[in-house]
């Protein structure tokens, strides 16, 4: 009985607390009413458990009202940080992120609030023409083919043109694809002898057979060519494909491995194919992980080990390195830089376009309020979440300068770096290309093009190459010649 009183005084003391409530009195009669010790502790218990539901009752809300505002705080705060780290993916990869949910869906479609001006532009898949496009490429001898990169976390879709291959599909079909001397006039151009006419590469046939006028009409008319109408000696008409214009300058063969912006996929880059292929030049393009068919999440280092891949395919294929350029535009520029850098020593070429030297300064830096903010605060998310792929790639936030850091001119195989650049593209810091030229030039020759457009506005998306003074130039640093 000493201890039943010892535990009715302790629930004395607990009740009393938040009440005031003296259970003296209660307790005495209690224990005058019954001595039988059983009664008395199940009538003890209901006592506690009464007592303390009142406790709760009257405290819990309290308790839920100053929870509420910390758990809303830490989703507020854990949502906030997973949507900027979105939209940052979203502002960087583009079309690689697509897959991956509504969210970066819908950010993709209205991606120019969160870069103000231009990233790369932003540009929309559309599967049909993506199709047709194929189509014409394959015609042209387009080989499509897929590289597992060396963390196997993708699957990268590549696409390689030959000049040699294309031009025995042109003779197949009753063509030629040779140089003529010409005078052009407009769209009328006529063969010449005279030794100042100008020379070009063109592709023709001597008879416009049915099976030539469904290539010509289908596949050729579909290239980015100057089409003309030429006027033999007999005066005669055919139709020509003029695809390049300095046939001269040509004194070599290489392959081009493209690196795209993060919002085209290869069958955008008809132009680019047409610009060297019409050279008699091979061309690869690739789609990093995520891109279309290409499969695989997104990061920096995913994208060095897409392209690493994809260089791996071409080695495979019989092109030393250093008959090799790696081109990049935009955000492919960096992913150029890490090839060049990688195989620097075995005379690997670069060429990039409208590219920044660091991404965070020249790039999200250069963006206004609030692209700026967002950008450095979720720049971690565009790294690699996995750890075998970055051990495979160092990251550095598409860092060029870091990767020229440790290079030197090479006595066996030298190499070049061409830098192409808008005048009028703000998207970029307007000093990263002259930086980037002044670092490429310790360990190669390099070319610096500059292009200024007619058009008004910001000239990032604006590829110099589609002028052709800039092509002309462009192929005199290639080939190492000049008119």
């Amino acid at each position: 009985m000493v201890v039943i009183a010892e535990t009715i005084d302790n629930i004395s003391d607990i009740v009393s607390s938040p009440f005031d409530i003296d259970l003296f009195y209660f307790k005495k009669s209690f224990q005058e009413f019954s001595n039988d010790t059983r009664i008395y502790k199940i009538a003890l218990n209901i006592l506690k458990i009464f007592a303390q539901t009142i406790i709760l009752a009257i405290t819990f809300p309290f308790k839920i009202i100053s929870i509420v505002p910390l758990i809303l705080t830490k989703l507020f705060n854990r949502s906030h940080e997973h949507l900027l780290k979105k939209l940052m993916r979203t502002c960087v990869f583009q079309f690689a992120v697509q897959k991956e949910g509504a969210v970066e869906r819908f950010l993709l479609r209205r991606s120019k609030i969160c870069l103000e001006g231009d990233m790369c532009h932003t540009n929309t898949i559309d599967i049909e023409r993506l199709k047709k496009s194929e189509t014409i490429l394959k015609t042209l001898g387009g080989e499509i083919e897929f590289s597992i990169p060396k963390d196997k976390k993708a699957k990268i879709r590549h696409m390689l043109l030959s000049s040699d291959r294309m031009e025995k599909i042109i003779e197949d079909k009753g063509g030629h694809w040779k140089e003529l001397c010409i005078e052009d006039k407009d769209e009328l151009v006529t063969l010449s002898k005279k030794k100042d006419s100008k020379k070009v590469l063109a592709i023709y046939s001597d008879e416009n057979s049915p099976t030539w006028l469904e290539f010509s009409k289908n596949t050729l008319d579909k290239m980015f060519w100057d089409k003309k109408t030429l006027i033999d000696e007999n005066g005669k008409t055919r139709e020509i494909f003029i695809t390049n214009y300095h046939p001269e300058l040509i004194n070599d063969h290489y392959c081009f491995m493209h690196s795209h912006a993060p919002s085209v996929t290869i069958e955008m880059e008809r132009k680019r194919i047409s610009q060297h292929l019409g050279m008699k030049q091979d061309i690869c393009i690739y789609d990093y992980r995520g891109v279309y068919q290409s499969e695989g999440s997104p990061s920096e280092s995913g994208y060095y080990l897409d392209a690493d891949s994809t260089l791996t395919y071409l080695k495979t294929k019989g092109y030393p390195l250093h008959k090799i350029w790696v081109t990049g535009f935009c955000g492919g520029a960096p992913v150029a830089s890490y090839l060049k850098a990688k195989y620097h020593d075995k005379g690997i070429n670069l060429s990039v376009e409208n590219a920044f030297l660091e991404m965070i300064p020249d790039m999200i830096d250069n963006t206004p309020f609030p692209a700026k903010i967002i950008g450095n605060f979720a720049k971690d998310s565009i790294l690699s979440k996995d750890e075998e792929t970055r051990s495979l790639a160092k990251e550095d936030y598409f860092n060029t300068s870091k990767k020229f850091q440790s290079l030197s001119p090479s006595k066996e195989f030298p190499s070049k770096v061409i830098v192409l650049k808008t005048a009028t593209d703000i998207t970029v810091h307007p000093e990263a290309s002259k930086k980037l030229i002044d670092i490429a030039s310790k360990s190669s020759k390099t070319f610096f093009i500059q292009h200024t457009p007619n058009k008004k506005g910001d000239g990032h998306s604006l590829r110099p190459l589609e002028a052709k003074e800039v092509l002309e130039k462009y192929m005199q640093a290639i080939f190492d010649r000049k008119n």
